[in-house]
């Protein structure tokens, strides 16, 4: 049972003010009063016949009722209103909107009985139902795409539109009822279009509203009944089953009118579930059922089952598929984050080995280690994919550790964690080199100097600085007489004529040995030989002693001969 209160507001000493209340809040009833006075008006200023309105104010709905003054001692224009008050928590039991108005007065009366009026919910109701194809389908129709009309549906002539709005109003949940702004309207400039406004315009005053962008019903106006929202809208329980089953199983509660029409778009959906359904389609009606049934114990056992499906669906799932995962919420399943986040963790690792995968998964990668991504659950299930994949490393980790790198060069520093320290790793890193660009060089410079990856450093080095410079800076790091490898990797990837000028230039015995490498493949390069050098001598020697013969790519040996005598009579000590 609800109560309804009574007020009468009118012309008071030349004033619009509170008459008579059966409200023992005697300050709500006069703090209501301008409200309740008719500020759009038509447009001679004043009525000609009784008009009723409805709308929420504050914690409050109000019916109103008015009706012009004729006194003579009162200003002209001037009018008697007749107020309904119900709190908005008692909406939901006011379900007949025409026998609620059948506590109107007929007539005006300044002073009438007043009594706070209860409603009985149990015998409170109508079954009647809008006809498939009527005017009033028409409106419903209108009212189901309610923001293409500026949230604004007009019902021309006072002629049905009680009885329309009351089986609408019957339809509604309490919340949704309080959002509906009902009556008369005279003026389109005065209307507020962030409301559902939901009016009936006396018919001398259509013209001003077909200008307006709004769903206007004329009096001939005929639509159909034809999706599932419409037909529940309408009544017509027996032919909206599937969505009137689906909104009681999930206790959905729309926030909305148009979201009638939302929810019947994924009835079909949960209706033939296990058929092939679309995994897409599986995340929208989850994301649906979440939004307007968040509530865990609603529903556990269908959602539950829901879940159980969505997850069984993930280990098939594509890249694309996957990322659909990443921002939902799904507080209204229980354990959900938990048994998504789990079998993600499988997917990773089962995914990496397959190479169809590795490019596609660097959009996954990027969503789940996005520092704006606020969904902590995704990253810590992905993480530990990647943790139990790496841990029996394989060398196609690399190729796939690459491709997310270059697609995101942050992400070296964001995986390093993750990534084994060990030096199989390292080679692999080397053998898949995709020669990066500056920014990524430098992370990776940084990554495999922490960890002492010389190779790697290496290979990163010689893409932000000359052959020359990063020989030098490597051999900051790489101080290891007896390690080669590095330098050599470095080597593969400067030219033999270069890396043999640099070693004459820096004299470091390792550069050596691998320039006598290069000069033993390529004993052309001995023309520019200077035998006075004493590190160009070393190298020729290396190359000798790997066999190349000490004069056969020399043109003019006996000046090459005659300058190392020189040198010995110079006092020089000459290699043997």
């Amino acid at each position: 049972m609800t109560k309804v209160h009574q007020a009468v507001y009118g012309d008071k000493n030349g004033a619009y003010a509170l008459l008579k209340t059966s409200l023992t809040d005697i300050e709500l009833a006069k703090r209501i009063c301008n409200a309740t006075d008719l500020l759009d008006r038509p447009s001679s200023g004043y009525l000609a016949q009784s008009v009723f309105r409805g709308f929420a104010l504050n914690d409050i709905y109000m019916f109103i009722k008015s009706f012009p003054d004729d006194d003579p001692s009162v200003r002209k224009g001037r009018v008697l209103s007749h107020v309904l008050i119900v709190e908005k928590n008692g909406l939901n039991e006011i379900n007949d909107l025409e026998e609620l108005y059948s506590y109107f007065l007929a007539e005006p009366d300044k002073d009438p009985e007043l009594s706070c009026i209860v409603i009985d919910s149990e015998n409170s109701g109508s079954n009647k139902t809008v006809n498939l194809m009527s005017r009033e389908a028409a409106a419903i129709n209108g009212i189901l795409d309610h923001s293409s009309y500026n949230n604004t549906l007009i019902w021309v002539g006072e002629d049905g539109y009680l009885s329309f709005a009351s089986q609408l109003w019957s339809q509604l949940e309490g919340s949704l009822r309080a959002k509906l702004n009902l009556g008369v309207g005279f003026n389109p400039q005065k209307l507020n279009t962030q409301n559902h406004n939901i009016l009936y315009v006396l018919e001398d005053y259509e013209s001003k509203w077909k200008s307006g962008g709004f769903f206007v019903v004329g009096k001939e106006d005929l639509g159909t009944l034809e999706s599932l929202s419409s037909l529940w809208l309408a009544g017509q329980k027996d032919k909206s089953k599937p969505l009137d089953n689906f909104i009681k199983t999930f206790g959905i509660v729309p926030e909305d009118i148009e979201d009638y029409g939302y929810v019947e778009t994924v009835v079909s959906t949960y209706n033939n579930l296990f058929t092939k359904t679309e995994f897409n389609s599986l995340i929208v009606l989850c994301d649906l059922i979440d939004k307007y049934s968040p509530n865990q114990k609603v529903a556990k056992n269908e959602k539950g089952k829901l879940l159980k499906y969505v997850v069984s669906r993930i280990e098939s799932a594509t890249t694309s598929e996957i990322l659909k995962l990443n921002n939902v919420e799904w507080i209204g399943f229980l354990g959900a984050h938990k048994s998504i986040g789990e079998q993600i963790s499988n997917w990773v690792e089962k995914s990496l080995l397959k190479p169809e995968f590795c490019t596609s998964m660097s959009s996954l990668v990027e969503a789940a280690f996005d520092p704006k991504n606020n969904s902590g659950w995704w990253e810590r299930s992905f993480s530990a994919g990647l943790k139990t994949a790496f841990k029996k490393w394989s060398p196609v980790y690399a190729t796939s550790l690459w491709s997310w790198f270059l697609t995101d060069h942050n992400l070296v520093t964001t995986l390093k964690d993750i990534i084994p320290v060990n030096a199989k790793v390292e080679i692999d890193f080397v053998n898949h080199w995709k020669k990066p660009k500056n920014e990524l060089a430098k992370n990776i410079q940084k990554f495999s100097k922490e960890r002492k990856w010389l190779s790697l450093h290496g290979l990163s080095t010689l893409q932000l600085f000359s052959p020359v410079e990063s020989i030098k800076s490597q051999l900051e790091i790489d101080t290891d007489p007896e390690h080669t490898i590095a330098l050599k990797t470095m080597g593969e990837s400067i030219s033999d004529k270069e890396f043999i000028e640099l070693t004459i230039k820096i004299g470091e015995q390792r550069l050596v040995k691998i320039a006598g490498e290069k000069l033993s493949r390529s004993p052309s390069l001995i023309n520019r030989l200077d035998v006075k050098n004493i590190v160009w001598r070393k190298i020729w020697l290396e190359s000798i002693e790997l066999g190349m013969q000490p004069y056969d790519a020399i043109k003019k040996p006996d000046k090459v001969l005659f300058d190392l005598l020189e040198e010995v009579v110079n006092g020089v000590e000459v290699e043997s």
